[in-house]
C-alpha cells in the first residue's frame, strides 16, 4: 500500500469527507484545505505567460529552511493529486476553464480580483500585485513574495488545480486506521484439543507439520543463496518516487533566482553510465520509417525542427508533437541558425514557433552546421561569435532556460573555439556519425563533454538502438539541470 506523509494524510481525510458530494470545484476545495490566508499560502496561475507563482509571507520566504518546507508542502500536494487521479480515486473535468480565463487566483481571501491602474486588486483590503513575484498591501508594503514555476511544473499545476472534482468513495480505503480504534472482541476458540483427536487425525497433523517444516527450510536456503548483496537495492523506485524527484528538482532549481547549475558537475559525460536514454531528430527521419521506430521500446525522446532563420516556421510541428506524445516520448524543438540573418529576429522567430506547442519538455535547442554559413558570408569568425552569443543570451532570457547547442565537431572547432566566447558553458548535443565508441569532442567542450550524442545521419534508419541518439543524462531532468 502506498505510504503518505502527514500533509498528504490530512488532505486525504478532507477528500474522504467530501466523497459523498456530487460536484466540487477544485479551486474551492484547494482554498478550503491548502491555499488559505491563515496558512500564508497563495498562488496565481498566469495562463497566457504560462507560469505559476507560489506566494508565501515575506518572513517565510526570507528564511531558507522555512521556504524549503513550504515548497515541500506544495510538492506533497501535487504528488498526492497526481497519484489519486492516475489511480482513479479522483476525476477532474476541465470545462475549458483554461481557455476562458487569463489568470486563476488561489487564496480564500482573493475575492473578485480586478485590474485598476495597472495593478491587480486582490480583495477589499486593497492587497495588490503589479509584479509577478510580489504582493503588497494597500500602503505599498510587501507582504508576500513568490517562487515562479514554468514549463512542466506550470502545466501540471494548471491541470491538477482547476476544473470540477469528483471523488470516489473508494478513497476511504487509503486512510490508515487511527491509533485509538477499538480492538475487535476476541474470536471464540473452537479448536478441538489434541487429546480429542483420533489416531489417524493425529498422524495426518504430524505429516502436515513435517511438510511445512521442509518447505520452510527450502525457502530459507534458497533466499540465503540468491539474496542480493548489501549494495543492491531490493526495492525498485516506483513511478510516484520518480515523479516526486522530478518535481522536487524543478522546485529547487526555480528558487535559485535564475542561476541554474548542473546537478552533477564532476561527471564525465563520455564515460560509461548505468542508465542510457535513446532518441532521435525526427525532422530528419524518413516518414516511412517512423512506424518502425515507434516499435523500439528504447526510444524515449524526440526533437523536431521548429524554425529556421528569421521567418520559416514548421507548419507540421504541432502534428509531430502529437505523434511523439502518442508514444510517450519527451519532446523538444530546435531552431536552425543562419549566420547571415539578424540574431534578434531569429530569436523572436524561434520563440514564436514555440508558442504553437503545448510545452517545451526539453530546453531550447539551436542547430548549427556548415549549412548555416552562406558562401557569400562576409562576417569574420569573431563577428559571428559575438552575434551568436547575443542570440543564445536572448533565447535564454525569453525561455528562462539555457539553450543546448546542437552541432558537429568540425563546425564547432571552426566557429565556436574562441576562448573569449565561452560556448562550452552551454550544454552540447554533439553530432558525430563516425561510428566510433567514443565521439571526438570539440575544443570548447573538452572539459564538460556532451549531454546528447547523435550517432547516425538517419539516411538509412533501421530503428535499432545502436543508431539512435544517446544520452547518459536523465532526459526528464535535463530541462531542470541548466
Amino acid at each position: 500500500m502506498k505510504q503518505f506523509n502527514e500533509v498528504q494524510k490530512q488532505l486525504l481525510e478532507r477528500l474522504a469527507q467530501r466523497s459523498e458530494d456530487t460536484e466540487i470545484q477544485m479551486i474551492d476545495f484547494l482554498e478550503e484545505v491548502f491555499f488559505k490566508a491563515a496558512a500564508g499560502r497563495s498562488m496565481i496561475l498566469q495562463l497566457q505567460a504560462k507560469q505559476a507563482i507560489y506566494y508565501m509571507p515575506v518572513l517565510t520566504f526570507s528564511n531558507p529552511l522555512k521556504k524549503h518546507q513550504e515548497i515541500q508542502q506544495l510538492v506533497a500536494l501535487i504528488e498526492l493529486l497526481q497519484f489519486l487521479e492516475t489511480a482513479s480515486y479522483i476525476t477532474l473535468h476541465s470545462k475549458n476553464i483554461l481557455k476562458e480565463r487569463t489568470m486563476i487566483f488561489l487564496n480564500d481571501q482573493f475575492i473578485a480580483p480586478k485590474t485598476v491602474d495597472g495593478k491587480i486588486i486582490l480583495n477589499a483590503r486593497g492587497d495588490n500585485t503589479s509584479q509577478s513575484e510580489i504582493i503588497r498591501d494597500k500602503d505599498g508594503k510587501v507582504i508576500y513574495k513568490g517562487v515562479i514555476f514554468t514549463t512542466n511544473a506550470f502545466y501540471r499545476m494548471s491541470q491538477l488545480f482547476t476544473g470540477t472534482l469528483c471523488i470516489s468513495p473508494a478513497i476511504k480505503q487509503l486512510i490508515p486506521p487511527s491509533a485509538d480504534t477499538k480492538e475487535a472482541p476476541p474470536i471464540p476458540n473452537h479448536t478441538p484439543s489434541l487429546a480429542s483427536l483420533s489416531f489417524f487425525s493425529k498422524l495426518n497433523l504430524i505429516i502436515h507439520i513435517m511438510m511445512l517444516l521442509l518447505i520452510g527450510t527450502v525457502v530459507f536456503l534458497g533466499y540465503t543463496y540468491y539474496r542480493p548483496t548489501s549494495h543492491e537495492s531490493t526495492t525498485p523506485k516506483t513511478s510516484d518516487t520518480v515523479e516526486k524527484e522530478v518535481m522536487t528538482t524543478e522546485l529547487n532549481v526555480q528558487q535559485q533566482s535564475g542561476r541554474k547549475k548542473r546537478l552533477v558537475t564532476d561527471k564525465q559525460p563520455t564515460s560509461p553510465a548505468s542508465d542510457e536514454y535513446y532518441g532521435a531528430n525526427l525532422s530528419l527521419y524518413p516518414s516511412k520509417s517512423l512506424k518502425q521506430l515507434a516499435k523500439n521500446e528504447a526510444m524515449s525522446f524526440a526533437i523536431f525542427q521548429a524554425s529556421r532563420g528569421t521567418w520559416y516556421k514548421n507548419a507540421r510541428l504541432k502534428k509531430q508533437y502529437a505523434f511523439a506524445a502518442e508514444h510517450n516520448w519527451l519532446k523538444g524543438a530546435y531552431h536552425m541558425y543562419l549566420a547571415n540573418k539578424t540574431p534578434a529576429r531569429q530569436a523572436t522567430n524561434y520563440y514564436k514557433a514555440l508558442q504553437r506547442i503545448d510545452s517545451l519538455e526539453l530546453p531550447p535547442i539551436v542547430y548549427l552546421s556548415q549549412k548555416s554559413f552562406s558562401k557569400k558570408l562576409k562576417k569574420t569568425v569573431p563577428e559571428f561569435q559575438k552575434e551568436f552569443i547575443h542570440f543564445l543570451k536572448q533565447l535564454k532570457q525569453k525561455t528562462k532556460k539555457t539553450p543546448i547547442v546542437y552541432t558537429d565537431t568540425g563546425t564547432a572547432n571552426t566557429y565556436l573555439s574562441d576562448a573569449n566566447a565561452p560556448f562550452g558553458n552551454y550544454p552540447l548535443w554533439l553530432i558525430d556519425t563516425t561510428q566510433t565508441t567514443t565521439p571526438q569532442l570539440p575544443e570548447a567542450w573538452k572539459k564538460k563533454g556532451y549531454v546528447v550524442w547523435q550517432r547516425s545521419d538517419y539516411r538509412k534508419p533501421k530503428g535499432t538502438s545502436k543508431e539512435l541518439d544517446i544520452s547518459t543524462e536523465n532526459m526528464r531532468k535535463l530541462s531542470y539541470s541548466y
